[in-house]
């Protein structure tokens, strides 16, 4: 019995030393071609800011994405009269070293510090979060629901969709594996992102490249968001594709069905997948959003 377990640890560490020399390798071809500005942030990812209305929009992108996934939508909420604010999350579209510093902690406190300064500067904020960028959203106004005055998620990660995952929910997987592994530090995105549009391509600027620590804090972040969905109370509308092979759409209806809210509202997009922010029909869902928070606002936006 002690011959077989050493031998099956001799084999999964053999592996795990494998895949490591293959993926850093793959890494490092694949940031080869990865052009940075002087700071290290890939380009075309920084965060932006445009417009200028009393009612601002703090827009959260998602796991391994960056402000980018918000380039069409925000000139086009801009030009309802709303001032859009992009933010970009700690570590993502940063060099591999600064990413792997990266923590749920300084996404939470990045988000708070966002969000107090679009409250001194504005009358109200809402807050526009696709994918992970709406879990931690939740998770920070949990804890400070001052900070906003409603939410708009779009394609939530609340579950990861077990679509794409064999045999074992996806969670189960990653809970499974990651103590095990003893020196891979960073995982190649296994699986295509999810759109419609396939005019988009390129356009889908992700980090093909994740640390392990930042999915660690990614399934961290959506545990404690579908523990605590009562204490999210503030209004909000959720937005989810009818085909979806990223996140798990029944957690996320299951969240909006538990929270505190009084006031919530859902939608599906029927003909965009994941990337609801440049997919087909985004033109529909920046209207939801603008008709969303009109409805909510206690001026009209640019007033």
């Amino acid at each position: 019995m002690a011959y077989a377990f050493i031998a099956v640890m001799a084999i999964w560490l053999g592996g795990d030393a494998i895949y490591w020399k293959v993926t850093d390798n793959r890494w490092k071809r694949w940031e080869s071609g990865v052009a940075r500005d002087a700071e290290g942030v890939r380009i075309g990812c920084r965060d932006f800011t445009m417009g200028d209305g009393d009612v601002a929009l703090l827009m959260i992108h998602g796991f391994a994405d960056s402000p980018a996934t918000f380039r069409r939508m925000a000139p086009r909420l801009a030009a309802e009269g709303f001032t859009c604010r992009a933010m970009r999350l700690p570590g993502f579209a940063e060099p591999m070293d600064r990413y792997r510093r990266s923590t749920r902690e300084q996404w939470r406190a990045t988000v708070r510090r966002e969000l107090e300064t679009l409250r001194e500067s504005h009358r109200q904020v809402f807050v526009v979060a696709h994918s992970l960028g709406g879990a931690i959203a939740a998770d920070v106004l949990m804890d400070q629901p001052n900070l906003a005055d409603g939410v708009v998620m779009l394609a939530p990660l609340i579950g990861v969709s077990n679509r794409r995952s064999p045999i074992l929910p996806a969670e189960a997987w990653y809970s499974f594996v990651d103590p095990l592994l003893a020196f891979s530090k960073t995982f190649q995105m296994a699986f295509p992102v999810h759109y419609e549009d396939q005019a988009l391509g390129d356009e889908v600027l992700r980090d093909e490249f994740v640390p392990r620590n930042i999915y660690r804090a990614m399934f961290q972040t959506m545990r404690r968001v579908r523990g605590e969905a009562r204490r999210f109370g503030h209004p909000v509308l959720m937005v989810l594709s009818s085909d979806d092979k990223i996140v798990d759409a029944e957690k996320a209806q299951t969240f909006l069905d538990a929270c505190g809210s009084t006031d919530k509202q859902m939608r599906f997009a029927e003909h965009a997948k994941h990337v609801l922010t440049l997919d087909t029909g985004w033109e529909e869902t920046s209207s939801w959003i603008s008709h969303f928070v009109h409805e909510r606002s206690v001026i009209a936006p640019g007033g």
